[in-house]
């Protein structure tokens, strides 16, 4: 699967609190990049090297 043309960062934002899915993001490599948006914290996924055919 390709990337859209200019896109060179994947995250994804949640909301700190009570029932918030933070914990479920972390346990599965999602790594806090320690900045907020929009009253979200900025989570990045992690990166898996692409498989050659």
């Amino acid at each position: 699967m390709a990337s859209p043309p200019g896109v060179r960062h994947l995250v994804t934002g949640v909301v700190p609190g009570e029932g918030s899915p933070l914990g479920f993001y972390l346990r599965y490599g999602f790594t806090d990049t320690g900045t907020m948006f929009d009253h979200e914290r900025v989570l990045r996924p992690p990166v898996h090297p692409a498989s050659t055919p």
